[in-house]
C-alpha cells in the first residue's frame, strides 16, 4: 500500500530518506525542549530509543511503517531543519496520521506547511491514503495555523493519553484536498 519514494520537492525544501550524516538533527528534533513541548507523550524519549529509531529510518532494508522525510532548504546548503511523517492508523480504511516537526530556528518561515502540503499531495496522487488525520494538542497554536492552512478540518476533541492534555484531531480526504 504505501510505495517507497526517495524524494518529494516543493517549491523550496527537498523531502527525502533520512541518512547517517542527519543523525544530529535527528537527536534535536527528538530532545529540543521547544520542540517536545506540544508532542505527544508524557517524557522525552531516551537516548536509546531515539537511536534505535533512527536506525530503523537508515537501515538496509528501507522499512519504514511511519514514512519520515528529512526536510532540506533547497537554497540553503546543509543539514535538515525538520521532518514530516505519514504513519499509517488503518490500513483497512486507508487512513493516516501526519505529523512534522522542525528545529525553532526555522519556525516562522512556513516550512511546515509547505512540507506537510507537499507530502499529503505526493499521498493523495499516489492513491496511497484516502484519509489523512493530524493529532494536535489544542495549545499548540503553532500547529493549529499549519492545519487551518492545510485545509485540514478540526474532526474531534479528545484527551491524549501520554500527556493527558487535550488534542484536536483534524482530516482531510483525498476528496476533500486541494492541495
Amino acid at each position: 500500500m504505501f510505495r517507497f519514494v526517495r524524494s518529494v520537492v516543493t517549491r523550496r525544501l527537498v523531502l527525502r530518506s533520512w541518512s547517517e550524516s542527519d543523525r544530529p538533527v535527528w537527536n534535536q528534533l527528538h530532545t529540543d525542549v521547544a520542540v517536545l513541548q506540544f508532542i505527544g507523550t508524557s517524557s522525552a524519549p531516551s537516548p536509546d530509543s531515539i537511536s534505535d529509531r533512527f536506525a530503523e529510518l537508515v537501515g538496509e532494508d528501507g522499512t519504514d511503517p511511519a514514512r519520515s522525510f528529512a526536510c532540506e532548504v533547497m537554497d540553503s546548503p546543509g543539514p535538515p531543519v525538520g521532518m514530516v511523517a505519514l504513519t499509517p492508523v488503518d490500513n483497512e480504511d486507508h487512513t493516516a496520521e501526519v505529523s512534522w516537526r522542525f528545529l525553532p530556528e526555522v519556525w516562522g518561515n512556513g516550512y511546515a506547511t509547505e512540507a506537510t502540503r507537499g507530502l499529503l499531495s505526493w499521498s493523495f496522487e499516489s492513491d496511497d491514503f484516502t484519509t489523512v488525520t493530524a493529532r494536535i494538542q489544542i495549545a499548540d497554536k503553532r500547529s493549529v495555523a499549519v492545519a487551518g492552512r492545510l485545509g485540514l478540518v478540526a474532526h474531534h476533541r479528545t484527551i491524549d493519553v501520554p500527556s493527558e492534555r487535550w488534542i484536536d484531531v483534524y482530516r482531510t480526504t483525498d476528496k476533500d484536498w486541494d492541495g
